[in-house]
């Protein structure tokens, strides 16, 4: 069985994984075995190449998750069996392209924790506390907000979420009113200091959240998120 369904065999930006970077696939619920672990072959910001000794099925949505074991970081993202090829020693080769493509940071936190920016939609820093509302609970959770694009944003957390989880982001503005951005989550990245989830904007709310960061962005110094409610509330 063998497909060529949209994921190249040298993916855009490829990190090739020297033995650090573990991979484990989560299929859904009453698939078997519900886990199987992987060997890494290449990991890019649109999918990722690896081997598994069990059979699984093309098209299939499955649950990925890294790990280095160096630097006992984890990334976890969802994605969809493109490619399956079998080998002579029994094991298979599959091709998984992401549901939505990794920012490059998340990437090279993985790889080497490294906290350059390079997206084509900007990317800017802006911390401070926030509050997110989990479609399926709890609500009122304080997130640190960590940076903030106009598809989406990442946020500190204390525990782990679920790939495909849904949430919304609540600013509070200083006349009372709350700016809500409903949002998906789309990878998280495990670390020593938490768990650094990045969210995708489900709407195009997010615009209107960067036109008031712009006026503070002359420089690089991160953005008090303050001083973006001030303007969001004047609005």
């Amino acid at each position: 069985m063998n497909t060529s369904d949209e994921t190249p065999d040298r993916p855009d930006d490829s990190q090739y994984s020297d033995g650090t970077i573990g991979i484990q696939l989560q299929r859904a619920a009453g698939k078997s075995p519900e886990r199987i672990e992987g060997r890494l072959l290449n990991l890019s910001v649109r999918g990722a190449k690896l081997t598994l000794d069990s059979p699984i099925t093309l098209k299939e949505a499955v649950t990925l998750r890294f790990h280095n074991t160096l630097r006992d970081a984890e990334l976890t993202t969802g994605g969809d069996v493109k490619r399956l090829q079998p080998q002579n020693d029994g094991s298979w080769t599959v091709g998984c392209l992401f549901t939505e493509p990794l920012p490059r940071i998340a990437l090279r936190n993985l790889f080497r924790g490294d906290r350059v920016e390079q997206r084509k939609t900007p990317r800017y820093r802006v911390v401070g506390d926030a509050i997110v509302d989990w479609e399926a609970g709890p609500h009122n959770v304080t997130v640190r907000l960590e940076d903030v694009s106009a598809g989406g944003f990442q946020m500190t957390g204390k525990e782990p979420v679920a790939i495909g989880d849904r949430l919304n982001l609540i600013l509070r503005l200083p006349n009372h009113r709350r700016f809500i951005l409903p949002s998906i989550v789309r990878w998280q990245l495990q670390s020593a200091d938490g768990f650094a989830i990045g969210c995708q904007f489900l709407y195009d709310q997010g615009q209107h959240l960067i036109n008031a960061i712009l006026p503070e962005a002359r420089t690089r110094e991160p953005i008090k998120l303050i001083q973006i409610l001030k303007r969001l509330g004047g609005r």
